[in-house]
């Protein structure tokens, strides 16, 4: 982020994003709390156990942020007390 020309932050219905912008475009981020059950899961795929070992770390990237059981939701605008857009 320290070389993009605009950052903004904000908070969707609960999602946390993130959109950065610079000469050759902008980036979109989404930002989620791990839960006990991913950090698990990402130390045993660190040390190549568990059955995600033969995934790529886009696979693991993917499947976490697609399911609840291994994030959750910011609520980032909540927690500072403002409203969400």
């Amino acid at each position: 982020m320290q070389y993009a020309d605009d950052v903004e932050i904000y908070d969707e219905g609960g999602h946390l994003f993130i959109r950065t912008t610079d000469h050759d475009g902008s980036n979109l981020f989404e930002v989620k709390i791990l839960t006990e059950k991913a950090l698990d899961t990402l130390e045993n795929y660190r040390y190549e156990e568990g059955r995600w070992r033969n995934l790529s770390e886009r696979e693991v990237h993917d499947k976490l942020m697609q399911d609840s059981h291994y994030t959750r939701l910011p609520h980032y605008a909540k927690w500072l007390g403002l409203k969400a857009a």
